[in-house]
């Protein structure tokens, strides 16, 4: 985000906060094999979503990504 600022204003730009980087960021490697984070991981997954909101950040994603277990998958 500083190296942005420092750069002036772009059209159409947004700095996305991505669900498997901030997941993985705290759940380590494993992150894509496991299905549901401890109750502390959830804690400082909000904590580094809202540090990023806070800096900047125009939003919170959330794709069906393969570092997250999902249903249909197989």
């Amino acid at each position: 985000m500083t190296m942005l600022r420092g750069r002036g204003a772009y059209m159409n730009l947004g700095v996305l906060v991505g669900h498997s980087a901030v997941r993985t960021a705290v759940m380590g490697e494993d992150a894509s094999v496991r299905k549901q984070p401890t109750a502390g991981e959830r804690a400082e997954m909000k904590r580094l979503v809202g540090e990023a909101m806070d800096r900047g950040a125009a939003l919170w994603r959330s794709p069906r990504a393969r570092s997250r277990p999902t249903p249909w998958k197989r």
